[in-house]
């Protein structure tokens, strides 16, 4: 086929502005490791893991760290606030000057026992970045967000509970309990075992359904689709902050959040022409 030799030109100059505003033109390998919470969680059912400071899991860490590291990341997104880039900024400084945090939340989450140590292995990364995205951080300047802020408040303020949700929607309720089930037959395993086993394609499937796709299953509240939809922005604003923080050098990125987050991140991420998914099992394995 012949291409106007103008128009050709005018294509190759179009600046992929998603990401930066220059052309983005390599593949970007991304691992996607679903995790549950180590530390503290404010999630409907902790991980429910023994200390991760014990030294049986200090050695499980340091296998994963070491699995993780090898795939040389340029990039690892983690879940928080950009507001907090900070004070992760500060916790990888002080981790690589050999200071541990004094803070106990900080210490166990999987951020600091994974993520930081992760960079600290890969100093090109230069540390851990922060992408996550809260409905009460939306910009109220901007007059569209400012109405989405007010529905988005309206919406959970008429969503149920977790357990009210459960007694409306049975079959959600019972692919939850199947999966605490095996997330705790899980627990006997190593931990690079168990995120394995969380990572896989049906765990993931039944992580989305119940915390994200199950409001549609009765139109929960007369809102359920309402409801799904605002699981969903948020982490299209989550994906939409990454972009943000792209770097045409990037050949290779991580991202580590929370399990519950894992296939619809995969799902957009594997559609866009930029990224190559990588297997986050073979990583591990």
């Amino acid at each position: 086929m012949n291409v106007p030799i103008k128009v050709f030109i005018l294509l190759t100059l179009i600046p992929f502005k998603g990401f930066s505003q220059d052309f983005v033109p390599n593949k970007i390998q991304v691992a996607i490791l679903g995790t549950f919470h180590l530390g503290e969680t404010s999630d409907y059912r902790d991980g429910g893991m023994d200390s991760p400071l014990s030294r049986k899991r200090q050695r499980e860490i340091r296998d994963i760290v070491k699995k993780l590291s090898e795939f040389k990341p340029d990039q690892i997104f983690v879940e928080n606030i950009p507001e907090s880039q900070e004070l992760w900024d500060d916790v990888y400084t002080n981790y690589l000057k050999g200071v541990m945090p004094s803070n106990r939340t900080i210490l166990e989450n999987e951020i600091f026992q994974i993520a930081i140590r992760v960079a600290a292995l890969n100093p090109g990364t230069d540390g851990v970045t922060c992408i996550n995205f809260e409905h009460d951080k939306i910009n109220a300047n901007d007059a569209t967000l400012k109405k989405w802020e007010a529905f988005s408040e309206e919406l959970i303020s008429r969503r149920p509970d977790y357990d009210n949700f459960f007694k409306q929607n049975l079959l959600a309720s019972k692919v939850f309990n199947e999966f605490i089930a095996e997330h705790e037959s899980w627990m006997k395993l190593p931990l690079k075992e168990h995120l394995i086993k969380m990572n896989e394609e049906e765990s993931l499937r039944k992580l989305q359904y119940f915390n994200v796709l199950g409001w549609m299953d009765n139109n929960t509240a007369g809102l359920g689709a309402e409801f799904t939809t605002r699981d969903y922005y948020r982490n299209l604003k989550i994906i939409q902050n990454m972009y943000s923080k792209l770097k045409n050098t990037d050949k290779r990125i991580l991202i580590i959040y929370g399990a519950a987050h894992a296939k619809i991140f995969r799902d957009i991420l594997e559609s866009h022409p930029v990224f190559e998914i990588v297997d986050i099992s073979k990583i591990l394995k």
